[in-house]
């Protein structure tokens, strides 16, 4: 009977720790295979962004028909398109030659120059990777979700506006962009997309972080220590 008591008690202290660790939901989206709008000439096997609300890390790769793209631009939001939008996100502008990506806020106008005119807000290098026709963004958002409302975070649902260039010259530094100018551009636009019952949509996944699971385990083992206690 003690012995059951310790071990209650023991596995009761490491649930009570585990639940001030920090835990999120790790968001991934996945799009199957398609064709970029425009005249770029890109098409895709798949797309996927990665979102942890913990850590606040944010990934968006393509996995090319082919050549990636040398870089582009890309604003994503929690459901709603983009494009146009006049709440708090943020545009990411990228390029393949240098791996640099330099963060904006997005001030909701279709073209790619509105980092002309907007804040600057975050600078990464060896942010864009390309390997063998897979090209891949990530970076930390901690800092740029801290200074817009949304900035880059998405849900059960998330909104892209992407345009990946197939041909790109883009300069800058610390400071920000100095030129970027795109050309033979593609597009891919979604609304609402996450529905993983329409198979005409990409798929949003939740999986709780590591430290969610563990909390569950251990709260479901200290619940059945206690079951076989009452009935010693």
């Amino acid at each position: 009977m003690k012995t059951k008591i310790v071990k209650a008690a023991v596995l009761s202290a490491v649930l009570a720790a585990s639940a001030s660790a920090s835990a999120g939901i790790i968001y991934d989206y996945n799009r199957g295979a398609g064709t970029f709008g425009g005249h770029s000439g890109l098409s895709y096997d798949s797309v996927n962004a990665n979102y942890d609300t913990a850590s606040e890390e944010f990934s968006f790769t393509v996995d090319y028909n082919g050549a990636a793209a040398e870089g582009g631009w890309l604003v994503i939001s929690p459901g709603a398109n983009p494009k146009n939008s006049t709440e708090e996100l943020g545009i990411a502008y990228f390029d393949a030659a240098s791996g640099d990506a330099w963060i904006y806020a997005y001030n909701g106008e279709n073209n790619d120059n509105s980092w002309e005119e907007t804040p600057f807000l975050a600078y990464f290098e060896d942010a864009y990777t390309t390997i063998d026709g897979v090209a891949t963004l990530a970076f930390d958002a901690t800092d740029i979700n801290a200074q817009l409302e949304t900035g880059f975070a998405f849900g059960e649902r998330i909104g892209i506006w992407f345009h990946p260039s197939a041909d790109l010259t883009a300069s800058g530094d610390s400071l920000g962009l100095t030129m970027f100018t795109p050309r033979a551009n593609g597009w891919l636009d979604t609304n609402w997309d996450g529905n993983c019952n329409n198979p005409n949509n990409g798929c949003v996944t939740a999986v709780p972080e590591p430290s969610s699971a563990l909390l569950l385990g251990l709260g479901l083992g200290v619940m059945g220590l206690r079951r076989r206690m009452r009935a010693s």
